[in-house]
């Protein structure tokens, strides 16, 4: 569990992620010089956690908690590389490099009532709008993997 800081909206957060995930693919080998395409699903667990906390590490009375989730099944490509140890080798070396479609995450924002429900409510809407646009970036999971084979 990483634990870094986040700033969005003027407002600072206190992010704990959570990497949980697994791919299923098929390779196809086009080409004789070991290079393959690779298509499958990837599956997500990651999750993230923003805890809106003040400059000097307190937290907010009015600022609303969020959990951050993905799509738990996202397409996959990606290419690679295999190269067995020897000609007569069952082992391989193979790289790859590729990428999920996981699409917009899913903020779910923990919303109170405080003594000021209509700033209160102003101030969701803001915070909400604020992370959606700061998380963006997220729809693509890049993929790198590096591993050794055995094939009988």
């Amino acid at each position: 569990m990483l634990d870094p800081g986040f700033s969005s909206g003027g407002e600072r957060y206190h992010l704990g992620v959570r990497l949980l995930n697994g791919l299923i693919s098929q390779q196809w080998y086009p080409w004789q010089q070991g290079i393959y395409l690779s298509a499958g699903i990837f599956l997500n667990g990651n999750r993230l956690s923003l805890q809106p906390s003040s400059a000097n590490g307190g937290h907010y009375t009015l600022a609303t908690p969020a959990k951050v989730t993905f799509r738990p099944i996202s397409p996959y490509l990606g290419v690679g590389y295999s190269q067995r140890f020897s000609r007569h080798s069952h082992w391989s070396f193979n790289v790859s490099a590729g990428a999920a479609y996981q699409g917009s995450p899913t903020i779910r924002v923990t919303h109170g009532i405080g003594p000021h429900p209509q700033w209160e409510q102003h101030a969701y809407a803001s915070e909400v709008s604020n992370l959606r646009q700061s998380l963006g970036g997220f729809r693509w999971y890049p993929v790198v993997e590096i591993n050794v084979r055995y094939r009988w």
